[in-house]
């Protein structure tokens, strides 16, 4: 069927479905930010069920709602509609939640009377259409109603890596996950309502069903509401190729456009281009049902940014003459080169009469050795009369998202930042409420590290980002030609303040404190995902606040912290853990009944209850280093036998150093290896021993630890070492996994052994941090600069140049706006990620807090 009504108005759709509810007595109407809700009054749901989706176009909503609201009220179903077109859009794009796409309507019906519900909804909307519904089956192939056993209401169990999961509970004590996902799936105890013959897969013989008649899928390459990405081979010629799904009415417009209208524009752009160097090429084109599959050449494995992230970045030729001669740009992996060919491929694509429009790593595929390059997805290409609107935020230009007509300026501005990114292994910043805040930031980051008299390809980057039509184009044709000495303008570069330590580090940290607080009381008030860790929860957050009680408003919400933490932690059934589980929670309840804030602590259950298998690994952010850890510093504010039985199992859990953890990961790449360094390394291990030895000193502790201490050092070492090639990523200078993280434990242990190697092992780190300093573009402390600037910190009493040191940290968070988080996309602003301890604006805080004061810390672990 096709689109059958007007575009409705905002209000519409809310009038429409109120004003038949209400006419219904025994129905009241419930909102908020995305849904109307269509309650029976006195009428309870059980927590989980057989329930319908019914799938729905943005165009056809209103019509919809007339037809279908009259017919769930007369049978006394219970449910639930997008409150707006709008909301349906965001429900309909394939990128904010994949799982939902299609869910305009959700029903909640009695369970005796599924089947028959499903049938009579089936004849009702025989031949309306909307996108497919991933999580779901469907009851008929010509009516978009969709079904699901899901819960009714949710409710939230941390899971045992203290993820918050949405768990449904079977007759028998079973559980199963009920939050929905790309692909369906059914508990154990429950019978499909439509299928009681057994499910009709979409594989014979355990191997996937060719794609079209000629395409044998090998592997996925991406998975995506909007459709998926396989390798496949043509079993006609044996040649490997890339087929691109764009499934039916998903990512909508009110017009008429879907997924499926851009893989059209793509191949017709693939065509026209089929002679272009540097261009992927076009194999085929074919429709299966009502989706459509785009057949390209396979030109490699990784994209531009996963590239970036496993083989390290691109970086400047250094040449006083002004870098790489024309003749070396072909097949140098440096970024002169890359901008050399990315360029000349743009050039020729321009010349064709087509503009990107959507120009970013994520759509260049990188060969093996990292010196050839092709463009891919053409989808928002714009061309004669084509204009098909959207982009990369990050990459595309401000006036992109405004709508503006398609010029060549705007690829020339994303790549810029394409290269940008490359340069600095990282994404850009973005922020929801700026759209040039990113090119802003870009150049800020640029200019630092750079300063008035940057590499001649930099100078050029710097010039796409101007904004200013003339410049961006002279830089443009100077990487295409390969002629770059002399041919760019010294770039103007955004003034940088520095940050100095004095009254400013006082402003700074009142400013980020009122924000911080603000926040934190919209996270407590919205209580629908009550995570009470502190890694990225609200006990992070409150112990980040506790040195400042005696600001306004702040020992409140403290106070409301504290009570939510409490609550959560019994809520979500949460296991010990220190960063991720009750443990830590504990730590921070504690803390704020020393410091006078009214809390309750943590039920015995809760604190010490270990399941019968054990721990979850021997790492400190769940493991038994964690947990032993926060046993260790409750037991010095509450001394109990019961938190040295569970240090006493945590030590015996431990085994031999080097082999409690997973083999290494990508361990060429330093800061690619998870199990390096303090999250789930050694480092979290030694930091406990330390903390073991200290307070319960013996021979053996002191043996225990020393073995430890010396096997850590010997990986730092190395890894310092391996740190300062170019195949490095910025996540080597992090908390976690990172330079940052490894030297604040060495240089504990050294302090306490009485060993110079490892502060001086220590100071290497920090070092190593500096140098990498001015390139980075995440702010928090687990992966970021705030989390650097404390190991800067921990070093001013050793030598005072890691003052200038930690005040640049502070310039580098200025710099990335970290004073004032972006915003965040709509639908998450009263989400804690932005606000936590690891990633957020708790962590920030707590470093400016430190340069502030300079207070030492008690232990090299973040937070604590």
């Amino acid at each position: 069927m096709t689109a059958r009504g007007a575009k409705a108005s905002v209000p519409a759709i809310k009038a429409t479905v109120s004003d038949l509810v209400l006419a219904d007595g025994r129905y009241r109407i419930r909102r908020d930010a995305n849904w109307l809700y269509a309650d029976l009054v006195g009428h309870g749901l059980a927590d989980h069920g057989w329930k319908f989706h019914v799938s729905s176009r943005p165009v056809d909503f209103r019509e919809l709602m007339a037809v279908l609201v009259p017919f769930l009220l007369e049978r006394g179903c219970v449910f639930k509609v997008a409150r707006s077109l709008r909301v349906l859009g965001e429900l309909n794009d394939g990128a904010s939640a994949p799982a939902s796409v299609g869910k305009a309507v959700t029903i909640y019906p009695e369970q005796d009377r599924v089947a028959r519900l499903g049938g009579e909804l089936v004849e009702l909307l025989r031949g309306w259409v909307g996108p497919r519904i991933l999580s779901d089956r469907r009851v008929a192939v010509d009516a978009p109603v969709y079904y699901r056993y899901g819960p009714f209401r949710t409710t939230l169990v941390a899971n045992r890596l203290g993820n918050l999961t949405s768990v449904m509970a079977g007759p028998d004590g079973e559980s199963f996950d009920g939050w929905a996902t790309t692909a369906y799936q059914q508990p154990s105890w429950v019978v499909d309502p439509f299928r009681l013959g057994g499910e009709v897969g979409d594989v014979v013989g355990g191997r996937a069903v060719r794609l079209g008649t000629h395409y044998e899928p090998l592997a996925g390459l991406a998975e995506s509401a909007r459709g998926n990405v396989y390798t496949a081979t043509d079993v006609r010629t044996g040649e490997v190729v890339v087929v691109k799904q764009a499934r039916a009415y998903v990512a909508e417009s009110l017009d008429g456009f879907d997924a499926r209208t851009q893989l059209r524009n793509e191949r017709f752009v693939l065509g026209a281009l089929h002679d272009v160097a540097g261009v992927a090429r076009f194999r085929d084109h074919f429709r299966h049902g009502e989706d459509e599959y785009l057949v390209t050449s396979f030109d490699g494995r990784f994209s531009l940014s996963e590239y970036v992230t496993r083989k390290g970045r691109y970086v400047p030729v250094e040449r006083s003459e002004g870098g790489a001669g024309a003749s070396e740009l072909e097949e140098s992996r440096s970024l002169d080169g890359l901008a050399h060919r990315l360029a000349k491929t743009l050039r020729d694509i321009h010349a064709r009469g087509f503009l990107l429009r959507d120009l970013s790593p994520k759509n260049l595929i990188v060969n093996a050795t990292g010196d050839g390059v092709t463009f891919i997805d053409f989808g928002h290409c714009n061309h004669h009369d084509v204009v098909i609107r959207g982009g990369t935020k990050g990459y595309a230009p401000a006036r992109q998202f405004d709508d503006e007509p398609a010029e060549p300026r705007d690829d020339l501005h994303a790549l810029g930042m394409t290269l940008f990114a490359a340069t600095i292994g990282a994404e850009p910043v973005v922020d929801e409420d700026d759209a040039d805040a990113s090119r802003v930031m870009a150049l800020r980051v640029l200019g630092r590290m750079y300063g008035d008299r940057p590499p001649a390809v930099i100078a050029a980057v710097a010039d796409l980002l101007s904004a200013d039509p003339e410049t961006m184009t002279t830089a443009f044709t100077a990487l295409v030609e390969g002629r770059l000495a002399g041919a760019t303008r010294r770039p103007r570069f955004p003034a940088a303040v520095v940050h100095r330590r004095g009254p400013g580090t006082a402003a700074l940290v009142e400013r980020v404190l009122a924000q911080l607080v603000s926040r934190a009381n919209r996270i407590v008030d919205d209580g629908r995902e009550p995570d009470p860790g502190v890694y990225r929860g609200a006990a992070g957050i409150g112990l980040c606040l506790l040195p400042h009680l005696e600001r306004p408003g702040v020992a409140d919400t403290v106070a409301r912290l504290a009570k939510f933490s409490s609550l959560a932690a019994d809520q979500v059934s949460l296991r010990p853990g220190l960063y991720l589980g009750s443990t830590g929670v504990e730590v921070f309840l504690r803390r704020a009944i020393a410091a006078g804030v009214a809390a309750t602590p943590l039920s015995p259950e809760r604190l010490f209850g270990v399941a019968d298998d054990g721990f979850e690994g021997v790492d400190v952010i769940n493991g038994a280093a964690g947990i032993g850890l926060g046993h260790l510093l409750l037991n010095e504010w509450d001394p109990r036998p019961e938190h040295e039985d569970v240090v006493r199992r945590c030590l015996e859990a431990l085994g031999e150093p080097g082999a409690v953890f997973d083999p290494a990961e990508e361990a060429e790449v330093p800061g690619r290896d998870t199990t390096l360094g303090v999250s789930h390394g050694e480092g979290g291990v030694v930091e406990f021993l330390r903390h073991h030895h200290r307070l319960a000193p013996s021979e053996e502790s002191r043996r225990r630890l020393n073995t430890r201490v010396a096997v850590f050092a010997e990986q730092v070492r190395r890894f310092v070492e391996a740190s300062a090639k170019p195949s490095a990523v910025p996540l080597c200078t992090s908390w976690c996994r990172g330079m940052a993280g490894m030297g604040r434990v060495v240089l504990a242990a050294g302090r306490q052994l009485g060993d110079s190697s490892l502060v001086d092992l220590a100071v290497e780190c920090a070092d190593g941090c500096l140098r990498w300093l001015p390139q980075l573009a995440t702010a928090g402390q687990c992966c970021g600069v705030a989390g650097i600037g404390e190991l800067f910190c921990d070093l001013v009493s050793h030598d005072d140049r890691f003052l200038a040191a930690a005040e640049s940290a502070a310039t580098q968070l200025l710099i990335l706006n970290a004073d004032a988080p972006p915003a965040p996309p709509g639908r998450n602003q009263v989400q804690p990620g932005s606000t936590s301890w690891a990633s957020g604006a708790a962590g920030v805080l707590d470093f400016l807090t430190r340069l502030r004061d300079l207070t030492p810390r008690g232990t090299a672990i973040a937070a604590f």
